[in-house]
């Protein structure tokens, strides 16, 4: 990850806050805390009830695939879609992501994602981010 690219930061911040590991964490939560080193600080702290309900996960399928030790890949792309210009410390983004568990079909939804920096030659942060599919 490049710490000076906005889209690099918000591709692997997402990634890894999507990034299940059902048969090792006990909720998404884990998934989440493990991105807080490229997240703002305040919005890390606000966000991480929220974890629990941005993939389309359940409750229940979360416990399968933690009873069978399923392991689950992520992949996320920044998409083309129409997003607020730039500025030199702000950055928004249409992100999709997918789930692949082990032998099961892919589960996707889209994120709008959001990147600050405290200054024009500082590291990006993900600072935003919302569900919107």
């Amino acid at each position: 990850m490049d710490p000076c690219s906005a889209e690099s930061v918000l591709t692997a911040a997402v990634s890894a806050v999507f990034g299940y590991r059902p048969s090792e964490d006990p909720d998404q939560r884990a998934a989440f805390r493990s991105a807080r080193t490229v997240m703002d600080p305040v919005f890390a702290q606000r966000a991480e009830p929220a974890a629990l309900v941005w993939a389309p996960v359940s409750v229940t399928q979360w416990q399968r695939w933690r009873t069978d030790a399923t392991t689950i890949a992520v992949f996320v792309r920044v998409t083309g879609d129409d997003h607020p210009a730039d500025t030199a410390t702000t950055v928004s983004r249409v992100l999709a992501v997918a789930l692949e568990p082990r032998n099961e079909a892919l589960i996707r939804w889209e994120v709008y994602a959001q990147a600050t920096r405290a200054t024009a030659g500082s590291a990006w942060l993900l600072s935003g981010m919302e569900v919107v599919s």
